[in-house]
């Protein structure tokens, strides 16, 4: 590229033109905690990379954490066509005794809170249940309630840990479940317009879990989180690489005149 023939003749060292910088990485400090008003509140405790989230044991609990910031925030500038953003929620296990149920939401919320509905516009989310009446995965987007549904094909298993990866550009997004339903689900959609810039940018990085107890004995669902995190990767507009490329060359003539 210019760019790089530049940065070789001025005898200089440039950057990749795309760089990916971790915007967030949870902890229990940036972020906010939120349920559904039934059941006490979750807890969230430890350091990056061993987290633990817990809903206290009640007859039915859907506690959830979500970023304090959305992402525009976070990053520091908001996002433009040409970054990607990418959500990575890894959780080694899920300790849920003896459960009628269990499930789990991971993406982007454009508030805090925790809905039961997940039918807010704005929100992208993916929903993976372990059972109850039938397991089912799917996906909420922008108030369009659950689309996508795999509901009776694929239930997912989550008690032994999972990685949900939600990869979104102006393109569209894709959610990634590795080995959740015995093999990788992949769910992805096109955006349309500004979608990527107005719901990603606003959104805020979101995980829930839920406990279904009948017997209300106090079982506590816990999971042990070793990632949860938002990454940007983020490519430089044509003209600013052209401006960058000449830089390089007027550095490459006052070497020369040196």
């Amino acid at each position: 590229t210019l760019l790089s023939i530049a940065c070789f003749a001025a005898g200089v060292l440039c950057a990749s033109p795309a760089s990916a910088d971790i915007i967030f990485d949870a902890d229990p400090t940036n972020t906010s905690l939120s349920n559904n008003n039934i059941g006490a509140q979750g807890t969230l405790t430890g350091t990056p990379g061993n987290l633990d989230f817990q809903n206290n044991g009640s007859n039915f609990n859907f506690s959830a954490f979500s970023s304090s910031a959305n992402i525009n925030t976070l990053n520091g500038t908001p996002i433009v066509a040409t970054d990607t953003v990418s959500l990575t929620m890894t959780v080694s296990g899920l300790s849920v005794g003896a459960l009628r149920s269990s499930g789990i939401d991971f993406g982007l919320q454009s508030g805090l809170g925790s809905p039961i509905s997940n039918v807010e516009g704005g929100d992208l989310i993916v929903r993976a249940e372990a059972s109850n009446i039938g397991g089912d995965i799917g996906t909420f987007f922008d108030g369009g309630g659950f689309v996508d549904s795999l509901q009776g094909g694929t239930t997912a298993n989550i008690t032994n840990g999972f990685t949900i990866t939600l990869d979104a550009d102006v393109s569209g997004y894709t959610f990634t479940l590795e080995s959740i339903g015995g093999s990788d689900v992949v769910i992805s959609d096109a955006f349309t317009g500004t979608q990527f810039v107005d719901f990603v940018g606003n959104g805020h990085f979101y995980y829930a879990q839920q406990q279904w107890n009948t017997n209300n004995n106090g079982v506590n669902l816990l999971a042990n989180i070793t990632e949860a995190s938002i990454h940007v990767t983020s490519v430089p507009e044509p003209s600013s690489l052209a401006l960058i490329g000449m830089a390089a060359l007027g550095l490459c003539g006052v070497r020369r005149r040196r």
